[in-house]
């Protein structure tokens, strides 16, 4: 990886080599780690594990827990408080509709998301205002944080760019090969790698997003 910038937040260009090119950059669509790795540049969970396996918030404002609350003691449902001022890279808000609208995009058969998985243990989800959720489940879940964390299931979409690809239209959204996120790069480019013995790798060059349309 070769990174050019001089300070956090202060853009620049990053150029990452992997051996084989991303299929779609959906990570409801993501078929191994060449296209979670890529889609995460670009999209953010709600919150991360850190090495030890700890909820670390991402999109969330804070790591939802039984000491605050967030957490319910029955195991039927957690409670998501998201960061304000976070906006999408066209400029968008992010809110609660994005996390309730990823929950239907994924839960819709027609989609055939490869996410569903940790999805399908929820039976609603509440917003309770604009940037906060009650995921309601539909028995007692010890592992609450599937569905919304880390890079495999729990990166966010935009609503206002893919509510009108839901279902049998999924693979038709523009966004799928144009990403717009809240992470750290807003647009991509991918060539051949020029590496001796390496021509199956391709490399991703990615500018930077100002800080100003970061989440963190």
């Amino acid at each position: 990886m070769d990174v050019q910038s001089t300070k956090r937040g202060g853009g620049g260009i990053v150029k990452t080599l992997w051996w084989q090119a991303p299929t779609l950059l959906n990570p409801h669509f993501a078929n191994g780690t060449k296209d979670q790795d890529a889609c995460r540049i670009f999209y953010e969970p709600l919150a991360s594990y850190d090495p030890d396996g700890n909820v670390t918030p991402v999109l969330a404002a804070e790591a939802p827990s039984l000491q605050n609350g967030q957490v319910a003691k029955d195991g039927l449902s957690v409670t998501w408080r998201l960061k304000k001022n976070v906006q999408w890279h066209d400029g968008k808000p992010f809110t609660a509709d994005d996390v309730v609208f990823n929950w239907e995009y994924v839960m819709d058969p027609a989609t055939a998301a490869v996410s569903v998985g940790p999805y399908r243990d929820i039976v609603r989800i509440d917003k309770l205002d604009s940037h906060t959720v009650k995921v309601v489940f539909k028995s007692p879940t010890p592992f609450w944080a599937a569905a919304f964390c880390g890079a495999a299931t729990g990166t966010i979409i935009p609503k206002h760019l893919f509510q009108a690809y839901k279902g049998d239209k999924s693979r038709e959204a523009p966004t799928n090969l144009k990403p717009v996120g809240t992470g750290p790069t807003g647009s991509w480019t991918s060539s051949p790698a020029t590496s001796s013995g390496a021509s199956s790798m391709r490399a991703i060059t990615c500018p930077t997003a100002p800080s100003s349309t970061r989440s963190r």
